[in-house]
């Protein structure tokens, strides 16, 4: 695991990641406790409200480092460099849908029929996000 020589090779007094509610908290920590890093790193985690919270932190020097989604870590360009990607065990997906009581049912199929073309998925790319199953 490159991540883990990396992250022992290196003095981190303050590691920001999300409350543990958070989906990239429940990502960081299944991460850091297969490289059985969790006893190691725990006391210097700075819990955050949010992913940008996280992000800020790092930006800012209020922490050495910091686990956030990549497409977090895009919206800082200059100021946050993304240092190893973790590993996970499942695919980080973000499902989209009409709500079933939908005020303008129509308007939400025509939002997500944007965000699914070539244009929406250019987007998508531009930020860093991978394209879902299917999509062109």
């Amino acid at each position: 695991m490159r991540w883990r020589r990396w992250i022992l090779g290196v003095i981190l007094l303050g590691i920001a990641v999300g409350n543990p509610a958070m989906p990239n908290a429940k990502y960081a920590e299944a991460a850091i406790k297969a490289a059985g890093l969790w006893g190691q790193l725990q006391p210097k985690f700075v819990l955050c409200a949010t992913v940008v919270q996280s992000v800020n932190y790092v930006a800012q020097g209020d922490v050495d480092a910091g686990f956030v989604f990549a497409t977090a870590a895009a919206t800082a360009p200059g100021r946050v460099k993304v240092a190893f990607t973790v590993p996970v065990q499942e695919p980080i997906v973000y499902p989209v849908a009409v709500v079933a009581k939908a005020p303008h049912p129509k308007l939400a199929e025509t939002f997500i029929a944007y965000l699914l073309s070539p244009d929406g998925q250019a987007i998508f790319r531009h930020y860093g996000f991978l394209p879902p199953p299917g999509a062109p």
